[in-house]
């Protein structure tokens, strides 16, 4: 679990059940699917020679690949990653998974190209997380391939401990009502909504925030939010984010600001309680934060986010301030190898730093001001 982004996340790994490989090929139909007993499962086998008897579009209908079946009926309520990106799978691969029976209305998820693997560096295998396991139903894991083609494949089941995060006293709430099946997605929508919205973003400011993934006019559809902040002269970001969902978020330059001429800085993508970070020198401008569900499906509506912008976290340790006559001089050992230092101010000690000025020198001056500062020093390397 992760309070804030300021710690450190300490990974627990909770292993409930194990079960060894035993080498048997998963099944022809689901009639006689090979049964998983128990999680984490992985099982090497081959769709060469077997029959044709299932297909679902994600995107591509109409393939003509053979298939093999694995079953498991879960004794709790459990999330689930079910993956082929794995060392021993060999070809093109296509995976989807039934609820209880097969058909396109108990189909829980598909996923064709998500990965590459160490026997396979084209990113065309398959993975579906998370999937939402529920006791009392049996769950149908078919593996098959893309357009005709077949091959080996090596399959994990892996349970995956449940995230969950708790919003510091101190966060600011995005305020986002929690999303539905039919949900219009407009708030803070970016430039995805009419007219564009987004929400600000202030330096050194937790925010919590939530998402999620719904049916809209019967698609699959993702909760993404845009967060929106302004950089005065060039200054050295860090953008963290931690999720309770596998999560993707972007950094974009928004140039003009009126969404026909953005660009995407970097993008990132984070499991379930793992921090994602971003850090960038950017330049005068505007800057939106992109933050949404890395899959289509199977996120919890509601499901929670702490998201923070900060200053770059290299703070000049030994500044020293002197006033002389009317002029306040800053003043600091040189950084080996810094390109550039940022200096900042604020009327509070520990928050509110605005940016003022940059220099190439290891000292900066300004006129004595009449009201109280506190001032901080940051540097970047090239």
């Amino acid at each position: 679990m992760c309070n804030h982004l300021s710690m450190s996340i300490i990974a627990v790994l909770s292993v409930i059940c194990s079960a060894l490989a035993d080498n048997r090929q998963g099944g022809d139909t689901i009639e006689d699917a090979h049964v998983i007993e128990a999680l984490p499962f992985t099982d090497n086998g081959t769709t060469v020679g077997w029959g044709d008897d299932y297909d679902e579009s994600c995107p591509y209908p109409g393939n003509s690949s053979p298939d093999v079946v694995y079953s498991y009926t879960p004794y709790t309520d459990m999330v689930v990653e079910v993956s082929l990106c794995n060392a021993g799978t060999f070809y093109d691969t296509k995976m989807f998974i039934y609820e209880n029976e097969a058909s396109w209305d108990h189909l829980l998820g598909c996923n064709d190209d998500y990965c590459s693997g160490p026997d396979f560096p084209y990113p065309y295998l398959s993975r579906l997380y998370p999937m939402n396991f529920t006791t009392g139903n049996t769950y149908y894991i078919v593996i098959c391939g893309y357009n005709g083609e077949s091959g080996i494949y090596n399959l994990t089941v892996n349970y995956i401990p449940p995230c969950e995060l708790e919003c510091p006293p101190e966060a600011v709430m995005e305020g986002e009502p929690d999303c539905f099946d039919g949900y219009d997605d407009q708030y803070n929508s970016g430039c995805s909504g009419a007219p564009p919205a987004f929400t600000p973003l202030s330096f050194n400011m937790t925010l919590c925030g939530t998402s999620g993934t719904f049916l809209f006019q019967s698609l699959q559809t993702r909760d993404t939010d845009w967060y929106q902040f302004e950089i005065d002269g060039t200054t050295p970001i860090t953008v963290s984010i931690c999720s309770e969902f596998p999560t993707q978020f972007m950094l974009i330059d928004a140039v003009s600001g009126d969404c026909t001429d953005y660009e995407m800085l970097e993008w990132i993508e984070a499991e379930p309680c793992e921090y994602a970070t971003i850090q960038r020198s950017l330049a005068s401008g505007l800057y939106w934060v992109w933050v949404g569900p890395s899959e289509f499906e199977g996120v919890d509506c509601g499901a929670e986010y702490l998201l923070l912008l900060e200053l770059d976290s290299q703070p000049i340790q030994d500044l020293t301030i002197q006033c002389i006559a009317d002029q306040l001089l800053l003043y600091w050992t040189e950084v080996p190898g810094a390109s550039l230092y940022h200096v900042y101010t604020s009327e509070e000690p520990h928050s509110g730093f605005a940016w003022v000025d940059s220099t190439e020198d290891h000292l900066w001056g300004t006129a004595v001001g009449r009201s109280r500062e506190f001032f901080r020093v940051t540097y970047e390397i090239e």
